[in-house]
């Protein structure tokens, strides 16, 4: 989840700017899991995962960082860009970003299982996909989400050090 910065306003239709590359895995993926008639379990899963990236990328452009793609592949899915000057506030962001857009559809699903309880066989497995995103994503350790968050907390530290005790 990598961005750069960019002197230019974002562009408003953030879903239209970025690329999708699909790697030769996920097809892999894509067919063993309708050979074992898993095909719909996959497609939320993907779906989810996708959904996460995105939520990723929306924060990084609303932050004015520039993001040139995202790469499915059969272990998820990742944005590209480049990482040169990212603020460690915004680090967390746009770490924070896809877990809580997973969060967020869990909810979702909740309240249609509240509302139309027959939804629930269609929606449960994309529920567990989002739940099973957010927390494994959530977890500390580097490159996970978690660990970003992490990196990002201990460069604030780091520089919040530095300021205090670096005077002339």
């Amino acid at each position: 989840r990598s961005c750069k910065t960019s002197c230019s306003k974002p562009n408003t239709t953030f879903v239209a700017s970025i690329k999708f590359k699909v790697n030769p895995s996920f097809w892999l993926f894509l067919a063993l899991s309708l050979y074992f008639k898993r095909g719909f379990f996959a497609l939320t899963y993907t779906l989810a995962v996708v959904l996460h990236e995105l939520a990723h990328y929306i924060v990084a452009r609303r932050l004015f960082y520039h993001c040139q793609e995202i790469r499915i592949s059969i272990f998820g899915a990742v944005l590209y860009g480049d990482l040169d000057s990212i603020t460690a506030t915004d680090r967390i962001k746009i770490a924070l970003a896809g877990p809580l857009a997973n969060l967020a559809l869990c909810v979702i699903c909740l309240a249609t299982w509240w509302i139309f309880p027959e939804s629930y066989v269609f929606t449960q497995p994309f529920f567990q996909a989002n739940a099973s995103m957010a927390c494994v994503n959530l977890m500390p350790f580097y490159p996970l989400d978690g660990g970003r968050v992490v990196t990002g907390i201990l460069q604030q530290k780091r520089d919040f050090s530095k300021k205090k005790y670096c005077h002339f």
